[in-house]
């Protein structure tokens, strides 16, 4: 099966997965809903060929897929969005969907989410009451949290995060395997200090 939605980057998902995304990915990350066309191929065991389905998606994971229902019209986009889909997903995507959270700013996230502990893990670095590298373990548990919670936060607060994460991918946590480019520990709490600057702004 194959579909066009999110980042576009030939991952292989099952169902109730969260969908990866990316600044250049197709879709809105913050949808309640998705339909999206799919194209799948012939079954190796039992030479069943389903041709083009309906990819089911509910709050960024992938719930269901069916043949196509002619309830919508692909022939423009090959998805639509916030739509009513009809669909029973299974009851750990249905705990996901409760779960999820969507903020538009650091006063909305509530104590003890995932996010609310990356946003004070970043303070305490600018304040220099931790070390880089353990910034840096704590924030990737923060966000793998926020992640399987299905926390999601809005753009720009959602881009301010992810430079956090980018810059994290450059920063060798273990110094003895720095290479000429990685940021130094004083590069990422500048870096840091300056998203929170940003996010104050929001």
């Amino acid at each position: 099966m194959q579909f066009k939605y999110g980042q576009v980057r030939q991952y292989r998902y099952e169902i109730g997965d969260e969908l990866i995304w990316a600044a250049a990915g197709i879709g809105d990350a913050t949808a309640e809903t998705a339909v999206v066309e799919g194209y799948a191929c012939e079954c190796p065991n039992c030479e069943f060929e389903l041709g083009e389905c309906e990819v089911l998606i509910a709050c960024g994971r992938l719930i269901g897929v069916r043949p196509l229902t002619g309830r919508w019209d692909f022939r423009g986009d090959e998805y639509v969005e916030n739509v009513d889909i009809d669909h029973e997903p299974r009851p750990e995507v249905q705990l996901a969907r409760k779960a999820m959270r969507t903020w538009a700013k650091p006063a909305d996230v509530p104590p003890g989410s995932g996010v609310a502990e990356q946003l004070s893990l970043m303070k305490s670095l600018a304040c220099r009451q931790i070390t880089c590298p353990t910034f840096a373990r704590s924030w990737y548990d923060a966000r793998r949290r926020s992640l399987d919670n299905g926390e999601r936060v809005r753009e720009p607060f959602e881009r301010l995060l992810t430079r956090v994460f980018y810059d994290l991918a450059d920063y060798p946590i273990d110094h003895s395997l720095r290479e000429s480019g990685d940021i130094t520990d004083e590069g990422l709490i500048d870096n840091v200090r300056d998203v929170l600057k940003e996010l104050a702004r929001l």
